[in-house]
């Protein structure tokens, strides 16, 4: 006892060395009306049971709070946007855990208390069907995840909602008839502000813990909070406990209560006088009972009104834990599963109840590589937050990624008793993160591709125009070679740009109706010649396939690309593969709402166009990357990356799209949905009369282009079909020889032009000659052109053309 007494004089002479003039740390402290808990009395002063405790808790920690008043909403306002340091007497929700932070102890425990006027009717939650309900704006009681507002609508319960800025309000509400009933917590019941004109219903609802929020810049000041907060509550007599009975008691007794339950007072008096004369007597009789027996039957009461308690409270956590939409998962310093909830086997697949005790490693496989980087945090006393992807039975085919916040748990004296984990699924925001950036950098190429598609195009024009010219006017052999080796390449490089152009969506489309019956068979053909002798191919095409409504240039493009793609990996395991198969199927489809959702198109009926191969597959951490442009796993050299990208760019132009899955034998399978018309077309649409061909023209044509080589090209051609060319290279110089020069029948004029666009030159001759007939040409796409004025029904001759395509377009536009 010496011992002691002299340890306390020496903290206390320690204690009197330290400067009282240390600075203090001013906070900004949220305060509402929530009476007894937090309130603002009359002379303007900060009252409540938490207040008394923050003040408390404030002076340890030489803090200087100065309080903000305000409404609840108010208060959650300004703390998200750093305006305040702290808010009293807050319920914790996992939306308001996403801007602030809270402390970790509870301060009290509080629950919804549905209250209406006596005799009111109230006695469950169906009684409030088609009433009107007073609540308090932003309470978790009213829009919390367990709040009124959910119950009703979970129970299909009809009734109307009052938002207002108080508990006073929402009372008050209720006292003149203007709501039937309001929500309010199960402390104010029991304050003075609770009208005796009402009364508690027995609907109650939505346990929770109350405690302290900070903002996100003030969360480190929690844990000092904490500690203060369990030292304010240690002792049978503690400081904590003569802060409940100040308020509880004394608010019990408040005038409002007293006039509310008087009967219930009155009778318990009787009751209690009765008791203490009965108590009298049995006194007298058992007076000669020991001590001993005494002491210890007041041990047992005590250890009995703990246990009930703690007994309570650990049924509202574990009710709390139970119905909570994040999982939570808690292990001891060795890794062994001691708690979980049922949102955590959700996620894993896992049903945990018969696992308990082992290790989370070993229950969870593959899927616990995260836990490793978790725990030796935790163990160090580290709190861990991040996101973890893993493979749950809900998420099979692409894996789930979960939110993840780990920290260790603490008893009174600082020492790490567990680790819990808390988890959340993100799955839906990565993956709109993740199309939000393919989308950026698809259009990032297309606008690169369409940047250059123009000037390239029309480079393109004059090599192919002036070969061909070349063609017509030599006859030797190894010209005419050297001549034909020039007009593929240039077919490769106009390939290369619609495929720039269609995987980013700006590739001008020319649609047509396609019976793939017809085609087919050339499909097949031209299939055939890409793959090598050793790789067996086989092509199915359902009978009962509709007419298609495509251009067929990007059939053909989606048919290449994607059987190339099937032979370029088998080839590549070659030695492991001893009868490399790629099989083409084309057969019609329908999707449901569930099936279309996925591929984010329309339910309704497509052509599916299925290319399937029994190579090695496609690794899985390469899936989400395959049809990403200009990548590829191929040497330098050998690849493009734009074959898969542009399949899918032209899917998605045509409304259609592309899915990647695993064949039953191994291998890729990838499927192109095409959608079908809503109509059966035409025959005589499929099948359009061919035009008779004329020979020679006469008259004037007016040639408009500002590069040189294309307009000596259209100069020759159109001099060759009988035309009197003129030329210009601006719409002003055109329009000059226009007015000089009567009787042009035909105006050929590049779109984008130095100072006049074409269009503008088109209106201008126009207005001079309605009847005279003006066609356009452009390597930029049909989106940029229609922003210049070149209407869809507009004659567009698209560069790069040939010799024979301007001569078949001029033919067209002179008999129109």
């Amino acid at each position: 006892m010496k011992h002691k007494l002299r340890l306390y004089l020496f903290l206390a002479l320690l204690l009197s060395f330290i400067p009282e003039g240390m600075a203090a740390t001013k906070l900004r402290v949220g305060i509402y009306d929530n009476p007894p808990l937090v309130f603002m009395s009359p002379d303007g002063r900060p009252r409540g049971l938490i207040v008394d405790i923050f003040e408390k808790i404030a002076k340890r920690a030489h803090w200087e709070p100065e309080y903000v008043p305000g409404t609840f909403q108010e208060g959650l306002d300004r703390l998200e946007k750093g305006h305040l340091d702290f808010l009293l007497a807050v319920g914790e929700t996992p939306e308001r855990a996403a801007f602030v932070s809270f402390s970790r102890k509870a301060l009290v425990f509080n629950w919804g208390q549905l209250v209406c006027r006596r005799a009111g009717g109230i006695t469950s939650l169906q009684d409030l069907k088609g009433r009107t309900l007073a609540v308090l704006k932003g309470d978790i009681f009213y829009s919390g995840p367990n709040g009124i507002k959910i119950l009703t609508r979970t129970f299909g319960i009809d009734c109307r909602f009052l938002e207002l800025s108080s508990y006073a309000q929402v009372t008050a509400a209720v006292a003149i008839g203007k709501a039937d009933a309001g929500v309010v917590n199960r402390f104010f019941t029991f304050s003075g502000a609770f009208p005796a004109s009402m009364e508690n219903t027995p609907v109650v609802f939505s346990p929770i813990s109350v405690a302290v929020a900070a903002s996100k810049a003030k969360a480190s000041l929690l844990n000092r909070f904490d500690a203060e907060f369990l030292r304010l509550k240690s002792g049978s007599n503690s400081t904590y406990a003569q802060i409940l009975r100040k308020w509880l008691v004394r608010s019990s007794m408040s005038r409002g209560f007293w006039e509310q339950h008087r009967g219930y007072f009155v009778t318990a008096f009787l009751a209690l006088f009765l008791l203490a004369v009965y108590t009298f007597f049995l006194l007298l009789l058992i007076r000669q009972k020991t001590r001993q027996t005494r002491l210890a039957y007041q041990r047992l009461s005590q250890e009995i009104k703990i246990h009930r308690q703690t007994s309570r409270e650990l049924l509202a956590l574990s009710s709390l834990v139970e119905q909570a939409e994040e999982g939570i998962i808690i292990v001891d310093s060795e890794g062994r599963l001691l708690l979980s909830n049922p949102a955590a086997g959700k996620f894993f697949g896992v049903d945990f109840s018969g696992f308990r005790g082992q290790s989370i490693g070993e229950i969870l496989g593959g899927d616990s590589g995260f836990l490793d980087e978790i725990l030796a945090a935790t163990r160090e006393g580290k709190n861990w937050d991040g996101e973890a992807e893993i493979q749950g039975e809900e998420e099979a085919d692409g894996g789930a990624i979960l939110g993840i916040s780990a920290f260790p748990v603490r008893d009174g004296s600082g020492n790490i008793l567990f680790h819990g984990l808390t988890m959340w699924d993100v799955t839906r925001e990565r993956k709109l993160e993740r199309q939000v950036q393919q989308k950026q950098k698809l259009e990032l190429v297309g606008q690169l591709a369409a940047g250059i598609a123009h000037d390239f195009n029309n480079l393109l024009t004059v090599i192919r125009g002036s070969t061909e010219l070349i063609q017509l006017k030599n006859n030797q052999p190894q010209v005419m070679e050297r001549a034909e080796m020039i007009l593929r390449a240039t077919d490769r490089a106009a390939i290369l740009v619609s495929q720039l152009l269609g995987f980013s969506r700006k590739q001008m489309r020319v649609p047509r109706p396609v019976d793939l019956k017809l085609e087919f068979p050339e499909f097949n053909e031209i299939l055939s010649r890409l793959l090598p002798e050793n790789i067996h191919f086989s092509s199915e095409l359902n009978p009962g396939l509709p007419v298609l409504e495509a251009d067929p240039t990007q059939l053909h493009q989606v048919l290449i690309n994607l059987i190339t793609n099937a032979r370029d990996a088998l080839e590549e395991a070659h030695d492991k593969i001893p009868n490399p198969v790629i099989r083409l199927r084309i057969y019609p489809t329908e999707l449901d709402a569930g099936e279309a959702e996925k591929l984010e198109l329309e339910p309704g009926n497509y052509a599916a166009i299925e290319v399937a191969d029994n190579g090695p597959g496609i690794q899985p951490e390469l899936k989400k990357r395959i049809f990403e442009p200009f990548f590829t796993t191929k040497e330098v050299g050998k690849g493009s990356g734009l074959g898969l990208a542009t399949v899918q760019g032209i899917a998605r132009q045509n409304d259609g799209a592309v899915m990647l899955s695993e064949g039953k034998e191994g291998g890729a399978v990838f499927t192109v949905y095409w959608p079908l018309p809503s109509e059966s077309i035409s025959p005589s649409l499929i099948h359009p009369p061919i035009p008779e061909k004329t020979e020679n023209f006469q008259g004037k044509i007016l040639v408009v282009e500002d590069e040189a080589g294309v307009l000596d090209f259209a100069r020759e051609v159109f001099s060759q079909m009988g035309f009197e060319v003129l030329t210009a290279t601006s719409g002003d110089e055109a329009l000059e020889i226009f007015n000089k020069n009567p009787g042009i029948a035909v105006v050929f004029t590049d779109v984008i032009l130095p100072g006049m666009s074409g269009v503008e030159l088109s209106h201008k001759i126009k207005g001079l000659n309605p009847d005279i007939q003006v066609a356009f040409t452009s390597g930029y796409d049909r989106e940029k052109l229609s922003r210049h004025g070149v209407g869809s029904g507009s004659p567009l001759l698209q560069k790069p053309y040939s010799l024979h395509e301007l001569r078949e377009f001029i033919s067209k536009i002179t008999k129109c």
